[in-house]
């Protein structure tokens, strides 16, 4: 019974609009017929049936078959998981790309009787794909070789760390008076933790494994991806001017000015949120690398990389990076993991308070409920890409969301001054 009577709205509102829609299609001179059929008022009313019909039924259709819309999205990713990581190529790259054209190579264009553009912008494209390549280098070397060298040593050792972190426990216990009377039930909670312990650890480094295998096999994907980022920086202006011409045809002045700052709005933010996060991951390993080699913690560099990597998950990847480190400075070397503990909370605030305000800009920063909330929720829909993109596509909507009410509120004082 719905279906027909959507289908009976969806047909008179066809209807209705064919000879606008026609004439918009098919006698379009440099938009002006498209925007005269906004000016009408049966054409507006035309579309407008039409819009709400197809939205309703859209997101009726949605809620109907949520688990199918799910599937299909998953596969949808899969399959332009080439586009998504150019799209990320060019958010990390094209800043860089900025720099070097308007910085290093500024001085070929200063002779103003005979610049050279071109050779200016290959330049700066060719250098900034030369320092992703040597940063990305870096990155294998220095993540994935350590973690392939360290990882079966890992697995070995396991069960004699947990039994030399057990003993360590027990020992500490018994120096203080106030623990002596629970040492027993202690013991016996940690010995009941310890049954489940191998078997959780082993499937934590199954799962680190699969990652990390996972990640290789998409090396074809992301070297696609790359390509096709290689012609989005290089084609940049012939994409703008391409916009702005589609963007002319079918609407009028204001609104394009209003979707170009959008765009730019959503590009600010992604950019900002994604570098930012980049940098603070890299920097939390870096400053772990060396704390942790000073104090001669066992497989330090596999440890600090942990981190690093972790701390670049939305919204908990700091709390969650240190939490693994504490835990694998206890596994591994526990007479020394109290003051690992003490270094990991002075350096947790000092990030808090220092870095992490200069690396994520405060445009990039909301509340952390909802932002949870939208991880969670883009999680479920997307994987691991849904919970990558959730924060900043939160942030882009709430500030859409703001501005539309804060000009709202200004339309409504303007009335009532009137």
């Amino acid at each position: 019974m719905i279906c027909s009577n959507l289908s009976f709205i969806i047909i008179t509102g066809i209807i209705i609009g064919r000879n606008y829609l026609c004439s918009a299609l098919f006698i379009s001179e440099g938009g002006e017929t498209v925007k005269k059929i906004f000016d009408d008022k049966f054409g507006k009313i035309a579309i407008y049936a039409v819009s709400c019909v197809a939205v309703t039924a859209l997101f009726l259709s949605i809620w109907l078959n949520l688990g199918t819309v799910a599937d299909f999205f998953k596969s949808a990713v899969r399959v332009f998981s080439p586009l998504l990581y150019a799209v990320v190529a060019v958010l990390i790259i094209n800043p860089s790309v900025h720099l070097f054209h308007d910085r290093v190579f500024a001085f070929i264009d200063k002779n103003k009787k005979k610049p050279h553009p071109k050779l200016r912008r290959a330049l700066s494209v060719i250098a900034g794909y030369l320092l992703f390549t040597v940063l990305l280098l870096a990155v294998v070397v220095i993540v994935f070789v350590p973690f392939a060298e360290n990882i079966g040593e890992i697995q070995t050792m396991v069960p004699d760390a947990i039994r030399s972190t057990v003993r360590w426990i027990e020992t500490t216990i018994s120096n203080y008076e106030f623990l002596a009377p629970q040492k027993d039930v202690i013991m016996e909670r940690i010995e009941g933790l310890l049954i489940f312990s191998p078997e959780l650890i082993q499937s934590i480094i199954g799962t680190v494994v699969s990652y990390a295998s996972g990640i290789v096999a998409e090396t074809f994907n992301v070297l696609i991806g790359v390509i096709i980022s290689v012609y989005i920086i290089v084609s940049m202006d012939y994409l703008k001017s391409l916009r702005d011409k589609i963007m002319d045809a079918f609407f009028s002045k204001e609104k394009t000015v209003a979707i170009s700052k959008a765009a730019r709005g959503i590009y600010r933010v992604f950019s900002d949120y994604f570098i930012g996060r980049l940098m603070y991951s890299i920097t939390i390993g870096i400053v772990f690398f060396y704390v942790l080699y000073l104090f001669k913690v066992p497989f330090y560099s596999v440890i600090s990389i942990a981190m690093g990597m972790i701390a670049f998950v939305p919204v908990c990847g700091t709390v969650l990076s240190y939490a693994v480190g504490i835990c694998l400075c206890l596994l591994f070397d526990p007479q020394d993991a109290g003051w690992c503990m003490l270094i990991f909370f002075a350096v947790f605030l000092l990030g808090r308070v220092f870095l992490q305000p200069h690396l994520i800009k405060e445009t990039v920063t909301a509340d952390v409920g909802l932002c949870i909330l939208s991880v969670i929720i883009m999680y479920a829909l997307f994987n691991v890409v849904g919970a990558l993109l959730a924060v900043p596509t939160f942030i882009v909507l709430r500030e859409w969301i703001l501005a539309a009410s804060e000009k709202r509120k200004q339309k409504a004082a303007s009335v009532s001054e009137k």
